[in-house]
């Protein structure tokens, strides 16, 4: 504290009940100022809102991520027996077939498509919308894959 003017009070840090002058910088800097044991109340509040919430949070996890995990451990042993057991009989893969079977469109227009842009995540055109979407600068590179199809009628 200092002792420039003292025409402020303020409480004595030590004493709430004892009061001291002091100048209007000190009294600027303290007056808006929480007593200890308000600021202890809060600390503790805090922390233990932090302890609860991280224990709360670590068990729901745990419990997620081992349902999680187990799901799927249980989808890739089903994956693999499937395979194991098309490959001893000697089964076409399901999945395969009806791929090639169904036909496939143009994400352009909708026609059937009879191109494929590696360079565009497999995208499926037409012909015509390949040479039409891919004529800017940044796609004169990408290639059009011819799509083959089944002879299976």
């Amino acid at each position: 504290m200092c002792k420039k003017c003292l025409n402020y009070t303020l409480p004595a840090a030590q004493d709430a009940n004892t009061k001291s002058k002091v100048c209007l910088q000190c009294y600027e800097r303290r007056k808006n100022l929480p007593s200890n044991a308000e600021l202890q109340a809060r600390v503790d509040a805090l922390n233990d809102f932090v302890v609860n919430r991280s224990t709360c949070l670590k068990s729901t996890t745990a419990d997620d991520a081992k349902t999680a995990e187990d799901d799927v451990n249980a989808a890739m042993a089903q994956a693999l027996d499937e395979a194991r057991l098309s490959t001893r009989h000697g089964e076409p893969d399901a999945t395969a077939s009806s791929a090639n079977d169904s036909p496939v469109y143009c994400v352009m227009c909708d026609n059937l498509a009879s191109v494929v842009c590696p360079a565009c995540m497999d995208e499926e055109f037409c012909d015509y919308c390949f040479k039409k979407g891919h004529k800017s600068k940044s796609m004169k590179r990408h290639q059009a894959v011819t799509i083959k199809k089944s002879s299976t009628n």
